[in-house]
């Protein structure tokens, strides 16, 4: 399961909580339209990935154990902006939902 739909199961599971006179097309059509929202509004979502290959030189000299230095790296990449980001609603689901609107 992605991340993606781990969230559109929980926002569905926060609906019913408080909306339990809805049906389930309701539900699924109300989940669909918060996250349409949230990522017109520009939402990701924060994943771990790999860091980039950059030159280790520095750090090296500045005598840091390999077990120390992938935590001063990626502080160091926090530090200048560098994230690594998902969209909050999958091209696979908009790609679903484009075709349900055709009546596909």
């Amino acid at each position: 399961m992605t991340i993606q739909e781990k969230i559109r199961e929980g926002v569905i599971t926060n609906i019913v909580k408080v909306c339990s006179n809805l049906s389930g097309k309701e539900i699924i059509a109300l989940a669909d339209k918060i996250l349409k929202d949230e990522d017109s509004q520009g939402a990701v979502v924060l994943v771990e990935r790999e860091l980039p290959n950059m030159p280790y030189r520095d750090y090296i000299r500045i005598g840091l154990k390999d077990s120390e230095m992938g935590k001063v790296v990626k502080r160091d990449l926090d530090k200048a902006g560098w994230k690594a980001v998902e969209p909050i609603i999958s091209e696979l689901s908009k790609r679903d939902n484009r075709l349900r609107g055709k009546g596909i």
